[in-house]
C-alpha cells in the first residue's frame, strides 16, 4: 500500500537540494531519486515487487547520474522528454 503525500513544486525542490531521497511514481514506472557519489541517482526501486532483491538490483533510469546539482537534475529531461517541473501535475509523489 502507497502512502501518496501532496507537495508542492517548491517543497520537492527544496527536498532535493538539502539531499533527501524522494520517490514518485509517473507514468506507472516507480522512481527513486537520491544524490549518489557520482551525482544524482535515478532508478526503479522495485518496490512490492513479489521476486527476491538480490535476483532483482535497483535499475537506473536513463540520465542517472548525469546530474551533479539539483539545478541540473531539475534541468534533465528524462520524464519522455520533459522536467519534473513539466510533468509536476501528473506525477504521484509517496513515502516508503
Amino acid at each position: 500500500m502507497r502512502h501518496w503525500i501532496s507537495v508542492n513544486y517548491e517543497e520537492i525542490k527544496e527536498t532535493v537540494e538539502q539531499r533527501n531521497a524522494i520517490f514518485f511514481q509517473y507514468g506507472g514506472d516507480d522512481y527513486f531519486i537520491e544524490m549518489g557519489s557520482n551525482g544524482f541517482v535515478i532508478q526503479d526501486p522495485r518496490i512490492g515487487h513479489e521476486d527476491d532483491y538480490d535476483n532483482y538490483p535497483y535499475l537506473d533510469y536513463a540520465g542517472s547520474e548525469v546530474a551533479k546539482t539539483s539545478d541540473e537534475l531539475f534541468s534533465l529531461t528524462f520524464l519522455d522528454g520533459m522536467t519534473i517541473e513539466d510533468r509536476f501535475e501528473e506525477i504521484k509523489f509517496f513515502l516508503v
